[in-house]
């Protein structure tokens, strides 16, 4: 399974760029461990061969463990 992973922190009702570490964009990805109370998602930006994007739906800084995946 190709893929990576990234541990990051998005603020509170925030979108969070991350630099795409693979050759291809991506369509799935898995939090591993989340640190916060707030609700991550795909953020509203369409992910690109040079970004992904994701998005804290939370009131509170949320840092997250995520593997990125084809």
């Amino acid at each position: 399974m190709e893929g990576f992973e990234a541990t990051v922190t998005i603020s509170a009702t925030s979108e969070l760029a991350i630099r795409n570490e693979l050759t291809f964009i991506p369509t799935r990805y898995i939090i591993l461990s989340q640190t916060g109370n707030g609700l991550i998602t795909k953020g509203t930006t369409d992910w690109t061969s040079d970004y992904v994007y994701l998005y804290n739906n939370g009131a509170v800084s949320v840092t997250v463990t995520i593997f990125f995946m084809k």
